[in-house]
């Protein structure tokens, strides 16, 4: 243990986000993973900083949160992934729930809002399609595996009960491949892996920690005679990137038809696909002549979900391939008009081509910048739905759209896209708070 480590008992006071549990040691906070509230316990001192501390687990000593259970996955704790696999997954949903009420009234300055709904994922493990491996020597072979939570220690991982199976039974013959031709594989640092919800076709993307090597041929040759159902491979450089193969998947949600590019982002809950476009429909309470705005719109899934109903549907996106996929798929699910554009978000909205009525927000964990806030606060919509994993940054967004725009929460919904881990994915529906008194004094 290094000079600086003490251990220190420790009541944790409650949760907060990113998995820590909360205490105090001489007057300044300490984050401890895998600590829950009331417990009594011992950590060490990881990390000093001038405000606060950060310690790691050794053990409770008193008061154990009577909610925790035995971990199913024997990397818990370890690997960084799943910080409450030890809770029951009830108690995983209220603490959720805490920390998102706590973090819209401290971050967001949010004094008033409805009642927070939680929608349960209906599957808690094997539910994710697509993750992403770090690639590392390990006793002299190749292997697959995570960092611990904030390190570059590596851990080595044969399974992991959130993914897929068609994931879990393909790390043994992708890691044979890599060992047996690592002589083509210079400088590879990662694997991200998407797999079809059904198992059949996987897409692999190559990380380089330089420029992708110029084998990328002869790879594609040789994989797929060990690796079944590979279609395809994105190499992907410090800034460059090739795909050989076919690196699109199609994937059916309620009843439109998705093509998802190799890079392009999708939601990563096969189990809640369904359930939360439903949400999203319901809320919207979309009319015949609405004009859909869809903001980060990846493929489409909001755009065709939604805007099927809609007279007119905008989507932008600053991934190239990802706006040519959602035209296509608008295509391919009946749409006729609609307008797809490369833009960077970041920098505002720019100039649309009708007004919208209803507005979808889907961004990025880091949020949405000052800019393009400002500029859908100044639109005249009926209808706005932020939909966001991350609780700072949605929090610090809605308030600003209610400061700048006249805005109300109607409703907040939880939806637990990723059991297990301290992700919370919420939808956050605004309206005009003229119209939200109107419809408040209509129900009294």
């Amino acid at each position: 243990m290094a000079k600086t480590e003490k251990i220190k008992n420790i009541r944790i006071q409650k949760a907060v986000y990113r998995g820590f549990g909360l205490g105090y040691l001489y007057g300044k906070p300490v984050f401890t993973l895998h600590a829950f509230p009331d417990e009594k316990i011992i950590a060490k001192v990881r990390r000093k900083g001038r405000k606060a501390f950060r310690g790691e687990m050794v053990e409770v000593i008193e008061s154990p949160c009577p909610h925790r259970i035995q971990p199913p996955c024997p990397h818990s704790g370890i690997c960084g992934g799943c910080h409450y696999q030890e809770l029951a997954y009830e108690y995983q949903l209220q603490l959720k729930r805490e920390i998102l009420e706590e973090t819209l009234t401290y971050i967001g300055k949010v004094e008033s809002y409805p009642p927070i709904t939680i929608n349960p994922s209906p599957q808690t493990f094997r539910y994710r399609p697509q993750c992403g491996f770090q690639v590392q020597t390990w006793e002299n072979r190749l292997k697959l595996g995570y960092f611990r939570f904030e390190s570059q220690d590596f851990i080595p991982i044969d399974d992991c009960l959130l993914l897929r199976p068609d994931i879990i039974d393909r790390i043994p013959l992708i890691e044979s491949f890599l060992n047996e031709h690592i002589d083509l594989l210079p400088n590879l640092i990662y694997i991200d892996f998407r797999v079809k919800s059904d198992g059949t076709q996987l897409v692999l993307t190559f990380g380089f920690r330089d420029d992708y090597p110029d084998t990328g041929d002869r790879i594609f040759a040789l994989a797929p005679q060990h690796i079944p159902g590979l279609s395809g491979i994105l190499f992907r450089g410090w800034k460059t990137e090739l795909l050989i193969g076919q690196g699109d998947v199609e994937e059916k949600v309620e009843n439109n038809t998705f093509v998802i590019g190799a890079g392009s982002f999708f939601q990563n809950n096969i189990y809640q696909w369904a359930p939360i476009q439903q949400l999203i429909q319901q809320k919207l309470n979309i009319q015949p002549d609405d004009i859909l705005l869809d903001l980060f719109c990846g493929v489409g899934l909001w755009s065709v979900g939604v805007g099927k109903n809609c007279s007119y549907v905008m989507g932008y996106e600053n991934n190239e391939r990802s706006v040519e996929l959602a035209g296509a798929n608008a295509e391919r699910n009946g749409l006729s008009n609609y307008y797809f554009e490369v833009r960077d978000l970041s920098q505002g909205l720019g100039s649309l081509p009708k007004d919208p009525t209803v507005i979808i927000i889907n961004p990025p964990r880091s949020g949405c910048s000052r800019k393009l806030m400002n500029a859908i606060a100044q639109i005249q919509a009926h209808s706005i739905i932020y939909i966001s994993c991350d609780p700072p940054s949605l929090s610090r967004d809605i308030a600003r759209l209610c400061r700048k725009g006249n805005y109300t929460i109607s409703s907040i919904d939880f939806i637990d896209m990723f059991p297990q881990t301290f992700s919370i994915e919420t939808a956050v529906l605004l309206t005009p708070e003229s119209q939200y008194h109107s419809s408040d004094s209509l129900r009294s």
